[in-house]
């Protein structure tokens, strides 16, 4: 199972891209929860929908896998390097994106600008083991 995850995971930055939202959300439950970098945690596919409207309007954005582990039963670490250029700031950040996985669909995930605050979250939201 854990070599599932890490693979939905890196599927999971292809998609995005690729701008496939469509694929992207089939990738994810219903019911999907998600921590963006700012702002509070929401819930669902709509949520989702608005969360990559902002996110991608007017940017230049791609993200690199550098590092993806297994950190539990269902969940995953990625490491990703973020580049790209919005409302005319160019970037190049590393991020971690923290994701638990069920029959082959996300239910959480979050992006964060340190590991330690990746794996505070997990912990947080009670997916630590």
């Amino acid at each position: 199972m854990s070599e599932e995850n890490l693979e939905l995971a890196r599927r999971s930055c292809e998609m995005f891209n690729r701008r496939d939202l469509d694929g992207w959300l089939q990738m994810m439950a219903q019911d999907v929860r998600f921590q963006p970098q700012m702002g509070p945690a929401s819930d669902g596919h709509e949520a989702i929908r608005r969360y990559w409207d902002l996110l991608i309007e007017g940017a230049n954005l791609t993200v690199e896998i550098e590092d993806a582990r297994d950190v539990g039963t269902d969940r995953v670490l990625t490491q990703v390097r973020q580049r790209g250029q919005a409302r005319g700031v160019t970037f190049d950040d590393p991020l971690w994106v923290p994701s638990r996985w069920r029959e082959g669909k996300c239910v959480w995930w979050g992006v964060f600008f340190s590991e330690q605050d990746a794996l505070n979250a997990l912990e947080a939201a009670g997916l630590s083991e």
